[in-house]
């Protein structure tokens, strides 16, 4: 959901993959409640852009819509 975790990841994911269109993402998917974002960071991390790996993907949860992930 939208509420201070979803906030949270939003921001962060926003701010860490600055090149992610956020609003197809969020309209796409949202924050499902137990979902994954992962972001992949540069080693060492210096403020370089991330890269958006998985993004409310809640495909472990049996018979849930699946996020984005590639």
């Amino acid at each position: 959901g939208a509420g201070s975790h979803g906030g949270t990841i939003f921001a962060l994911t926003r701010t860490l993959c600055p090149d992610a269109d956020m609003a197809d993402l969020w309209h796409k998917t949202g924050l499902p409640n137990c979902s994954v974002t992962e972001i992949e960071l540069p080693e060492p991390y210096a403020g370089q852009p991330g890269r958006l790996i998985h993004f409310g993907d809640n495909s472990h949860i049996p018979g849930a819509k699946p996020g984005w992930g590639h």
